[in-house]
């Protein structure tokens, strides 16, 4: 079998994506189709009351029809309405949302790492991963593929540019444009601004550190663009308002405290989480939560502690809940080597491979940027709300496609196909396995969910 992507017709491309669609989309339909049909509408926004007429109201920052919340969601939350719209229903609509983002990764994987394999691995694990499973709960976040589409296809175009030395125009256009389309998708895009800031820094470092370094003329035309077109959005996007610093809103920022000490905390513990939701997203939570309370429950593990110390007792739900907090600090230490070692070598070397996992690892490092400052909520006492996250998420699928790529070049063949069927087997035992977790963790932490859900059997 050809493993070179590029060796591929675009016949056999399309059918290897079609394929791979399919299977996605039958497992999410077969998992969740009672769930599902309780949806009608991006409920959230109130888009389903807006006349079709009004639409063009939305390019700029609005309430979405009057949700009491200010956003600029042209292309996501407005988009999807009106996807949703053609489609009939939301699900039909999240599954339209979901082939899409399958489609940018598949072509992003074979721009990147020219290898078919690493494509296919990317479009699974954004197809069968488990990342905007609150989509179940809250049916707006289905949305969010539109927002991986859009970075895949950026991360693409901006790959090309600077990694290849591609000139052609077209590249730099749809590199601008698909950019166009993260900024007014939602604010989150703040997180994927923070990383393109911090990779032209990463980049201009090596330019002074190595002489003759070649990136540092192609990043410039591309900074300047990031800079007009955030110079451009923020006079627009302050002037109708943010909700950072209301008292008691979500959104409220930890700078609101009185203290240094409690910023720092929540800070802390933000870092933490975020990067242990993103970096085990894919891993099936058995190995990161607790199973005792996810099978039995907190009343049942109060009731066996036979009365002792009834003050104290709810304490020890707390201990199980809170489990996942000793597998994040190794896991958060275990990212840092990693990431000290490969940004040693890009000191050392002008290795582009190099560069290239360094600079993933920034935009998982940074991916959650504007999550972190926000004061600790009760819901992140478990962590599983990763569409919070969903940039880092997306640094940590293209990292672990490049995985492939590289161990292909370097392994026998026998690890590389152990390798692959563990990560296969991984994918799909947390498609079903997380679910059930996911539930006990809302319960615990009082999220609103569904009581379909709560039902969820295989």
């Amino acid at each position: 079998m050809k493993l070179d992507g590029q060796q591929l017709s675009r016949i056999t491309h399309c059918w290897i994506l079609l394929t791979l669609i399919a299977l996605a989309l039958l497992l999410k339909q077969w998992l969740y189709e009672e769930i599902a049909a309780s949806y009608c509408c991006l409920q959230s926004d109130n888009l389903d009351t807006l006349p079709l007429r009004d639409f063009w109201k939305l390019l700029l920052p609005s309430d979405g029809g009057g949700a009491g919340f200010t956003h600029w969601g042209s292309s996501g939350m407005a988009a999807g309405e009106l996807i949703r719209r053609l489609t009939g229903n939301l699900h039909n609509a999240n599954l339209v949302f979901l082939a899409l983002a399958m489609c940018a990764a598949y072509w992003c994987g074979i721009n990147i790492y020219k290898n078919l394999i690493s494509a296919i691995v990317l479009t699974l694990l954004v197809g069968l991963g488990t990342h905007l499973n609150y989509v179940y709960y809250h049916n707006h976040v289905g949305v969010f593929n539109l927002f991986i589409a859009y970075v895949l296809l950026n991360i693409s175009f901006g790959y090309k540019i600077v990694f290849e030395g591609e000139t052609d125009l077209r590249y730099r256009i749809g590199f601008i444009l698909s950019l166009l389309l993260i900024m007014v998708f939602s604010e989150i895009w703040v997180n994927y601004f923070a990383f393109l800031l911090c990779s032209v820094f990463f980049l201009w470092f090596l330019s002074i550190r190595h002489s003759g370094f070649i990136m540092v003329h192609r990043i410039k035309p591309l900074a300047i663009s990031v800079l007009v077109l955030m110079a451009l959005y923020l006079p627009i996007r302050l002037s109708y308002g943010v909700h950072l610093s209301t008292p008691g809103g979500e959104e409220e920022v930890i700078f609101t405290y009185p203290s240094l000490v409690l910023m720092l905390d929540d800070f802390i513990v933000n870092i933490f989480t975020f990067l242990h939701a993103s970096l085990t997203s894919f891993i099936p939570p058995i190995f990161t939560f607790s199973n005792s309370i996810s099978v039995y429950g907190s009343s049942e593990i109060m009731a066996q502690q036979n009365g002792y110390h009834p003050a104290g007792t709810h304490l020890v739900p707390y201990s199980h809940l809170f489990l996942w907090r000793f597998v994040a600090g190794g896991v958060v230490f275990g990212f840092a080597y990693f990431f000290a070692r490969k940004f040693y070598r890009c000191l050392i070397t002008k290795e582009l491979r190099s560069v290239l996992i360094v600079l993933l690892c920034i935009m998982i490092l940074v991916g959650f940027a504007s999550h972190s400052i926000i004061k600790f909520r009760p819901y992140n006492s478990t962590p599983f709300l990763t569409y919070k996250c969903i940039t880092s998420v997306i640094g940590v699928y293209l990292l672990t496609a490049g995985f492939f790529s590289s161990i292909k070049l370097v392994r026998s063949t026998f690890f590389f196909r152990s390798a692959l069927f563990c990560l296969l087997f991984l994918i799909l035992v947390n498609s079903f396995t997380r679910p059930i977790y996911e539930n006990t963790a809302y319960n615990e932490t009082h999220l609103w969910y569904r009581s379909p859900y709560t039902n969820f059997s295989f």
